[in-house]
């Protein structure tokens, strides 16, 4: 349950307060449509955004006990893991952490050959470029 830590605290919080007021459906046209679904989601079932850092924590750590279950050594690989990814990455930045999330369980995926998992974890909506001139 971090709370004021990581580099992008302050634009989660400025996020969360804004979505705060949006209809669930409203936010599926946003930029941000999974991040700010969460957002949403988090404050009409009233667990704020504490809760919403407990449950990408939680994702987090499901998706890297998959990735790492069929390694020779668990233990090797939560001891490599643990100094950058979990000790700065998931502490720092959540929307970066759910992609990371993804990622372990794609590559997961593609290396059992579940081709339909694999396209469905790395399925992301085609974003809108904006042109500033």
């Amino acid at each position: 349950l971090r709370y004021e830590v990581g580099g992008d605290w302050h634009v989660y919080l400025r996020d969360y307060n804004q979505m705060i007021d949006k209809e669930i459906l409203n936010v599926l046209y946003s930029f941000n449509f999974g991040f700010n679904y969460l957002l949403v989601l988090s404050n009409y079932i009233d667990i704020g955004i504490n809760g919403l850092n407990l449950i990408v924590s939680f994702f987090f750590v499901i998706s890297l006990f998959y990735y790492i279950k069929d390694n020779n050594d668990i233990y090797l690989s939560l001891v490599i893991a643990c100094p950058y990814l979990i000790t700065f990455v998931l502490m720092g930045y959540t929307k970066q952490i759910i992609a990371i999330s993804f990622l372990m369980l794609a590559i997961s995926s593609i290396k059992k050959q579940q081709f339909i998992k694999f396209t469905i974890f790395t399925f992301r909506r085609r974003q809108q470029v904006y042109n500033y001139k």
